[in-house]
């Protein structure tokens, strides 16, 4: 059984990833910042780590970038997760040495996938690959080349190259997608294989997407699906195509009941699948509710949640504010990515007021801008004690790589305020021995 190290600073995000890798099998061990991840590594390699790299004291970079200099350990694979897509950081990443980049809120099936690519589990392809014939532009941070690719797919290209660059090289890559699927993509990637040619097959280089935005990889897809399911078809042999709509080579009863027999066994694997992701889900929700539970202290519960916002949901930018009902004000418990103007003048009116006066969760549209301060509510949610509203949740800026808030989304956050209420509340009656508590008391243990 492999071991993962996780490493992160925020308690409830490492328990999500182990349980997402739990589900597949994968023991977990975890470290809280990057001194102690050293360690555990020098003491008892693991077969792979997971490294945030923002961390309190030695970063992920650092980790990543001692274990990739110490010749005893540099063969580890090591993945860094970060809140940022920003091409600066990924670059900052990839020099460090990491094998792969992931970017929060984390995809479960992207994780799992970039895991058994490193360790060796992949048996087959599970995305389509496209004989391609593009120029492709790419730098190994020392030079840059000019080739041409030979098949792509969502997880890696394949480039012609007679002096391919040797395996581990980290690479930046440019290249445009024709039309009817006209697509720039920049992408960073790593030499995995090297092949010489042969009869059928120019020598080159094979490349894995280290990190390659949503946007792309969907458009690669798009690519796979017209090019159709078999595999000799590229994305310039159109004929076969034309010939196949007109009726010619009409497949034998034979291949008929072959395809229906692949189609039921695609449609149960893909229930499979559905039913292993709402599982994963539903074990993750549980993560989330017991680890929120757990803290003892008001202020850590606040951090906690805050926490859940960013790491989970993809939230930029957001702010706890809890409810003084006889000043019928609202009062910052915590905030980040906020500008201080809006923990200081946070206007009780408009959807705030719609959402302490209804307690329900509310989604703007379009977004509310806050007046007096340069920011706006993108979504709130209600802190409710009971049946008392004890304040806010406002989500006010998502990662750039987060195009909006989904469904599941917005039943977390207001999942979220109904537990925050309540583990609130209950954090500060044992802090008071039982006592009939109020919102202002609430209010007061947290402020």
């Amino acid at each position: 059984m492999a071991r993962i190290l996780l490493v992160d600073d925020v308690k409830l995000f490492r328990h999500l990833e182990a349980t997402v890798l739990g589900s597949y099998g994968y023991e977990t061990e975890e470290a809280s910042g990057g001194e102690e991840a050293l360690q555990k590594i020098r003491a008892n390699q693991p077969d792979l780590a997971l490294i945030d790299i923002n961390m309190p004291g030695m970063d992920g970079l650092e980790v990543c970038r001692q274990i990739k200099s110490d010749p005893a350990l540099q063969a580890l694979p090591v993945i860094m997760v970060s809140a940022s897509s920003q091409e600066e950081d990924i670059r900052q990443a990839i020099e460090s040495g990491c094998d792969e980049y992931l970017t929060k809120p984390l995809d479960d099936a992207a994780l799992i996938r970039k895991v058994e690519i490193l360790l060796g589990r992949v048996g087959k392809r599970r995305f389509a690959r496209v004989p391609t014939s593009l120029q492709v532009s790419f730098e190994n941070f020392k030079g840059i080349f000019f080739e041409y690719t030979h098949d792509i797919s969502r997880t890696g290209v394949f480039i012609e190259m007679d002096k391919p660059l040797p395996v581990g090289t980290r690479l930046r890559l440019s290249f445009s997608l024709p039309a009817p699927h006209s697509h720039s993509i920049t992408a960073f990637g790593r030499v995995v294989r090297v092949a010489e040619p042969t009869a059928d097959r120019p020598g080159g280089m094979g490349v894995n997407f280290i990190c390659l935005d949503e946007k792309s990889a969907a458009v690669i897809d798009e690519l796979a699906d017209a090019a159709g399911p078999a595999q000799d078809r590229g994305y310039f042999s159109r004929l076969s195509y034309q010939a196949e709509e007109m009726g010619v080579g009409t497949p034998s009863p034979e291949g008929v009941r072959i395809a229906g027999l692949e189609e039921e066994r695609d449609q149960l694997k893909a229930a499979l699948d559905d039913l292993q992701k709402e599982h994963l889900r539903q074990s993750a929700t549980l993560t989330l509710l017991e680890s929120l539970h757990a803290e003892r202290q008001p202020k850590h519960l606040i951090t906690a949640a805050l926490d859940i916002l960013s790491d989970l949901m993809g939230v930029a930018a957001s702010g706890i504010f809890l409810f003084d009902p006889h000043k019928k004000l609202l009062f910052a418990a915590g905030y980040r990515g906020l500008p201080a103007s809006v923990a200081e003048h946070l206007p009780l009116q408009g959807p705030l007021q719609q959402v302490l006066e209804q307690a329900t969760l509310l989604v703007p549209d379009p977004p509310w801008p806050i007046p007096g301060a340069a920011a706006e509510l993108l979504a709130a949610a209600p802190v409710l004690f009971g049946d008392q509203v004890l304040g806010i949740i406002g989500v006010n800026r998502l990662y750039t790589q987060k195009p909006h808030l989904t469904a599941r989304d917005l039943g977390l956050l207001e999942l979220l305020g109904r537990h925050l209420g309540s583990a609130l509340g209950d954090a500060v009656a044992r802090a008071q021995a039982g006592d009939q508590l109020t919102p202002v008391e609430i209010l007061k243990a947290v402020l």
